[in-house]
């Protein structure tokens, strides 16, 4: 007798290859979108830092003084036009929020000794030659830097 069609082991034995296989791929395709995410969150780091950047090039008077501080939001950036909304990858209805602290570590020497330099003549020649260093604060749904 000649019977056309599958066993039932035959069948189990296919379905628990398929249940393996997308096991394997739904791990793969998980950990590219955590990688996705991670990178978003480092180019809006990346951004932040720049528009930073850019705007204490067009408002030099807000340059901290020596050995101080000055905290930018993404806020400001945001409405100053340095910056675009910062979406979050993880609820794209929710927004990420920032800050930039930016520190003045220049200092003079003179004679050995340590002078701080004010910022009274600061021009767009010599803003590049400005030690300053910034950390970037971000908030998002999944991410905290």
């Amino acid at each position: 007798m000649s019977e056309k069609g599958f066993t039932l082991i035959e069948i189990i034995a296919v379905i628990a290859i398929i249940g393996i296989l997308s096991g394997i791929a739904l791990g793969a395709v998980s950990k590219y979108q955590l990688k996705a995410r991670n990178e978003t969150y480092k180019n809006y780091e990346s951004n932040l830092k720049s528009a930073a950047q850019d705007y204490l090039l067009y408002n030099q008077m807000e340059i901290p003084e020596s050995g101080g501080t000055k905290t930018i939001t993404s806020d400001e950036l945001i409405s100053g036009g340095y910056l675009d909304e910062m979406t979050d990858p993880i609820k794209n209805n929710k927004k990420c929020t920032a800050t930039v602290v930016v520190t003045n570590k220049q200092s003079l020497k003179t004679n050995g000794e340590t002078t701080k330099k004010d910022n009274s003549n600061i021009d767009s020649s010599n803003t590049m030659n400005l030690d300053l260093e910034y950390k970037v604060h971000l908030s998002c749904e999944g991410y905290t830097s």
